[in-house]
């Protein structure tokens, strides 16, 4: 939880990390979760980095939403599997 709001930037805020930190926050799902729309919220971003942020999350979303259906589909594989 920790380490979720740290890159999400809810204790600092992610443009102040520095370069190689802020990097490895955008490679994370958390800024999208928190920062991006505190970010259009506050005015931060035009209309063009609204609509950027908001693809950034809708593509997250779709990367989760499909990892977690196949992960569901392998676990309920296995469990035919096994008999269970």
């Amino acid at each position: 939880m920790v380490l979720s709001g740290f890159l999400a930037g809810l204790f600092v805020p992610v443009r102040l990390f520095p370069a190689w930190l802020g990097s490895v926050a955008q490679a994370t799902p958390f800024p999208a979760m928190m920062m991006y729309p505190v970010d259009i919220l506050a005015g931060r971003v035009g209309p063009s980095g609204a609509l950027e942020s908001i693809a950034v999350q809708l593509a997250w979303l779709a990367g989760v939403v499909a990892l977690g259906q196949a992960l569901t589909r392998a676990g309920r594989h296995r469990l035919e599997v096994q008999g269970g």
